[in-house]
């Protein structure tokens, strides 16, 4: 319940990564002093998803953790 209040608090500051040149299912939430990235996921896709999206290996890379 914790997160659902976080995360829908944050979602005033969401920047939607559709509005981009390259689609992703990347957004990226900041306030004042801190970064998360929401990645939606896929259960099934070609193999042209691969590799994937740099803004979403930019954003692994620039990560201190990683929560599924």
């Amino acid at each position: 319940m914790f997160f659902v209040v976080v995360f829908v608090s944050l979602a005033i500051f969401v920047q939607d990564a559709l509005s981009q040149s390259q689609k992703s299912f990347l957004w990226k939430v900041q306030s004042k002093t801190s970064t998360a990235y929401v990645l939606g996921s896929l259960h099934l896709a070609t193999k042209d998803i691969y590799p994937l999206n740099q803004k979403i290996e930019n954003a692994f890379d620039q990560s201190d953790s990683l929560v599924v």
